[in-house]
């Protein structure tokens, strides 16, 4: 089911207080705090939340042994490409005495090279820069995964959760708001203790 079609279907659902039950708000927090949990590791996975395309990420297609063989693969080829293909290919026309076509290799690989050296700075700022967002991630991914198991607890204080869901949040808001409906139907019933 669409998370959008459950949030609608979750909106009808709290404007009819006789039909409440803890059954089903237990149920609804599940679904909602478990697709939230899912939405952020799909986006730092994917490299969405640094601006850029995970190619190994999409051709695993979610399978994470897959996700490191290809990850190793590309990180490999791009090595031997960049560090041992090219300046064999130098080599190569050097020793076979093929000085024609030898600029048409070794200057563009020349100015690759300065390239790459003018730029290391900045790749290494933009991989620190990278290094700490994602830190962030994994933080609020835990905190979101606290949540969850408090939230799978066949009895919990909804208050807890609610502080859980709110720290988990900080600024930014990865919760749908059926979330925060559900707990606070839940709270004003009882806000000490839910029990399915």
């Amino acid at each position: 089911m669409d998370p959008g079609e459950l949030e609608r279907a979750t909106a009808e659902y709290l404007k009819l207080p006789w039909m409440q039950l803890d059954l089903i708000d237990w149920y609804l927090l599940n679904a909602f705090v478990f697709d939230a949990i899912a939405r952020l590791q799909d986006e730092a996975l994917s490299g969405s939340v640094l601006g850029r395309i995970n190619w190994s990420y999409i051709l695993a297609e979610g399978r994470i042994h897959k996700l490191l063989l290809y990850r190793f693969g590309f990180g490999l080829l791009a090595f031997c490409v960049r560090w041992l293909l090219l300046p064999a290919a130098i080599v190569y026309l050097l020793y076979r005495g093929r000085n024609d076509l030898l600029p048409w290799i070794a200057a563009p690989y020349g100015v690759y090279v300065l390239y790459r050296l003018a730029t290391l700075p900045a790749r290494i700022l933009r991989r620190r820069q990278e290094k700490s967002v994602l830190a962030g991630i994994d933080t609020t991914l835990k905190q979101m995964i606290a949540a969850y198991q408090t939230a799978t607890a066949r009895t919990f204080n909804p208050t807890r959760l609610q502080e859980q869901v709110r720290l988990a949040e900080g600024p930014a808001t990865y919760f749908r708001p059926a979330v925060h409906s559900v707990l606070a139907r839940i709270i004003e019933r009882d806000a000490s203790v839910f029990s399915v």
